[in-house]
């Protein structure tokens, strides 16, 4: 798994345990390419908007990456898209994350 900020938590695979999509992603994650990870992960959140690992993994790739403007709308639209049945810790750590960054 990548290297992560333990405030933020993991990227992680998807809950059904496959890979998140795209595949390159995950194996970019793991073999520290994070450049490669964020694009992969980019083209994953374009093609289905709607895949929360996908935005959490590139939110939080973003944030350790040093890039916190650019995880910013990833991480609010998160915060306000992802079902809180499934990714409550997930939207509170990364509500945290907002309220300790400045805009």
């Amino acid at each position: 798994m990548p290297r992560v900020t333990p405030s933020v938590g993991p990227s992680r695979s998807t809950r059904d345990g496959r890979p998140a999509t795209p595949a390159s992603a995950s194996w970019s994650c793991q073999s520290g390419h994070r450049s490669a990870a964020i694009a992969a992960w980019t083209k994953a959140v374009e093609l289905n908007p709607t895949d929360f690992d996908a935005l959490f993994n590139l939110a939080t790739e973003l944030i350790n990456d040093g890039q916190g403007a650019a995880a910013r709308p990833y991480v609010e639209r998160f915060v306000s898209t992802a079902p809180p049945a499934f990714y409550a810790k997930d939207i509170a750590r990364l509500r945290a994350w907002l309220a300790r960054v400045p805009d």
